[in-house]
C-alpha cells in the first residue's frame, strides 16, 4: 500500500519489516534483499533517522550472510548517520553490529568499544539487550 500510494518513508520502513522478518527466518539473502532495497528508498527520504536505521539492518544483514567487510563498512556509516540523528535506539544496534562484524574480522578490541557503547545505549533506554551486550563484555553488568 505504501509503494502505491507513493509513501516512500512507509515503503522503506515496511520493506525493512520483511527484512528483519526473513532474518528472524533464518533467510539471510532474502533478509539482505530487503534491507538493500528498503536502503534505496530510504535514500529517497529526508529523514536522517531513517537513513540510519536502514542502514546499521543493511549492516546486519551483510554479517548475516558472511559478507563482514560489507558488514564493517555499512556499520560505521551507520554509527555515524545515527550519532548525527541523536535516534539512541538506531545508535545502539549501529554499535552492537559494528562490534559484531569486527569480532567477525579478528578485531576484538575494537568490537569491546562499540559493545560498551551499545551497552550504555541500551541501558539508558531500558533495553532487555543491555544484558546480552553485558554478557559480550563479561562484565555481569545487572540491567533489572
Amino acid at each position: 500500500m505504501a509503494r502505491e500510494s507513493g509513501n516512500l518513508r512507509g515503503e522503506a520502513h515496511a520493506l525493512s519489516d520483511l527484512g528483519e522478518m526473513h532474518q528472524r527466518m533464518a533467510q539471510p539473502e532474502k533478509s539482505l534483499e530487503y534491507h538493500l532495497e528498503a536502503q534505496a528508498i530510504a535514500a529517497r527520504v529526508p529523514s536522517p533517522i531513517l537513513i540510519g536505521a536502514v542502514q546499521a539492518n543493511v549492516a546486519d544483514a551483510y554479517l548475516d550472510v558472511g559478507r563482514t567487510g560489507e558488514a564493517i563498512e555499512a556499520a560505521r556509516t551507520a554509527v555515524e548517520l545515527n550519532e548525527r540523528s541523536g535516534n539512541r535506539m538506531a545508535q545502539a544496534d549501529s554499535h552492537r553490529v559494528l562490534g559484531d562484524a569486527l569480532r567477525d574480522a579478528g578485531q576484538h578490541a575494537a568490537a569491546a568499544r562499540h559493545w560498551r557503547a551499545a551497552l550504555a545505549a541500551y541501558q539508558e533506554l531500558g533495553d532487555p539487550r543491555a544484558e546480552e551486550m553485558a554478557d559480550r563484555l563479561g562484565t555481569g553488568v545487572s540491567t533489572g
